[in-house]
């Protein structure tokens, strides 16, 4: 049986593997709540408010395009 973290599965079909991921997650700010829940129109997610593509792109942003997604998604919600 293989270790979790040595797993290479695509995560969503956004074409993310596994490998690492628990690792990196304590390292990198997402707005991830583990609740996918895809707007098919907007193709955001109800849940953290990311584009498809922000979600498939995530942990190749680097910090700055990071904190430009973050920054809009707070706009959005007004906080």
């Amino acid at each position: 049986m293989q270790d979790e973290t040595q797993r290479d599965t695509d995560v969503y079909g956004f074409g993310m593997k596994t490998d690492g991921i628990k690792d990196m997650a304590s390292k990198i700010q997402t707005p991830c709540k583990n609740i996918c829940d895809l707007d098919i129109k907007k193709q955001v997610c109800k849940t953290c408010k990311r584009t498809k593509n922000e979600i498939a792109s995530w942990l190749d942003y680097t910090p700055s395009e990071r904190k430009v997604v973050m920054k809009r998604i707070k706009d959005e919600d007004g906080r």
